[in-house]
């Protein structure tokens, strides 16, 4: 299993873009981007789950963060039909 990398270069936690690519790398990622644009990590993160992946690396702040985990809980067709029906209390 390889991980997909989304990587924030102005996060206040990177320094040093060159050097936190360099630490990742071990990772042997099979995507590591780079975003350029706000919202970006979301759209990378959506990108990921429908292509497969089995985990996403965020590296960056917070907000990186919480754009990814908002990119991997876009509804879906499948968590669609769970709110449908009974479970519906818990997808709100």
């Amino acid at each position: 299993m390889k991980p997909y990398i989304i990587v924030n270069p102005i996060a206040g936690s990177i320094a040093d873009l060159d050097l936190r690519l360099e630490q990742l790398r071990p990772l042997n990622a099979s995507e590591m981007r780079v975003t350029q644009r706000a919202r970006e990590a979301q759209n990378l993160a959506r990108e990921a789950v429908r292509a497969g992946y089995d985990y996403i690396i965020a590296a960056g702040g917070d907000g990186t963060l919480n754009e990814v985990i908002n990119g991997v809980a876009t509804p879906s067709p499948a968590t669609q039909r769970l709110c449908g029906n009974r479970a519906t209390r818990h997808c709100k």
